[in-house]
C-alpha cells in the first residue's frame, strides 16, 4: 500500500469520525448521558489524531496524481491548502475534546453542559470543513463532480469503456 492509498483510505475518517462524534454529543447533552459525552469527546480526539496522518500522506497522493491527464496543478494546491485549515481546525477541536474528557471522567459530579455545547457547535463547524475539503478532494480526479460532463455524454466514456 502506498501513501496515497493511505491518504484515500483515511481522509474518510475525519468526515464521518467528526459526523459520528457529534451525534453522540448531541445524544449525551439531550438525554443527560455523560457516557455519551465523553464517547462523544473522545471521537473527537481520536478523530484528531487520525487527521495527522490523513494530511501527511497527501502530499505523495499529490506526486501520484499532478502528472496525470486532468489534474490541475492549481486544485491540488488549493486542495493542499484547505487540507492545511482543516487539521488545523481538527487539532483544536480533538485537543479541547480530549482535555474535556479527562475532566467530564475524572470530575463526575460537575457540569460542563455549556462548554459541550461550544464543543458540539465548534464540531459543526469541523464537520462541514471536513465535508467540504473532501468534496473538493474528490473533484480531482473525479470529472464528473467538476460538472464538466457534456449534454450527452455518457459516464461510462469518461472511464474508457465502450457505449456499445
Amino acid at each position: 500500500m502506498t501513501a496515497a492509498h493511505l491518504h484515500l483510505l483515511l481522509n474518510h475518517i475525519p468526515i464521518l469520525g467528526t459526523f459520528f462524534g457529534l451525534i453522540l454529543l448531541f445524544l449525551g447533552l439531550t438525554k443527560r448521558s455523560k457516557t455519551l459525552q465523553k464517547v462523544g469527546l473522545a471521537t473527537f480526539f481520536i478523530v484528531g489524531l487520525v487527521t495527522i496522518p490523513a494530511y501527511l500522506t497527501g502530499e505523495a497522493a499529490e506526486h501520484a496524481t499532478e502528472h496525470l491527464s486532468g489534474s490541475s496543478h492549481d486544485m491540488l494546491h488549493e486542495h493542499e491548502k484547505l487540507g492545511t485549515y482543516g487539521l488545523i481546525i481538527s487539532l483544536v477541536l480533538g485537543t479541547i475534546s480530549g482535555f474535556f474528557w479527562f475532566l467530564v471522567a475524572r470530575n463526575r459530579h460537575l457540569d460542563y453542559k455549556k462548554v459541550l455545547w461550544a464543543i458540539l457547535v465548534g464540531s459543526l463547524f469541523s464537520f462541514f470543513m471536513m465535508f467540504f475539503i473532501g468534496g473538493h478532494g474528490g473533484k480531482i480526479r473525479r470529472p464528473e463532480l467538476r460538472g464538466e460532463i457534456q449534454d450527452g455524454q455518457h459516464i461510462s466514456s469518461l472511464y474508457y469503456f465502450d457505449r456499445d
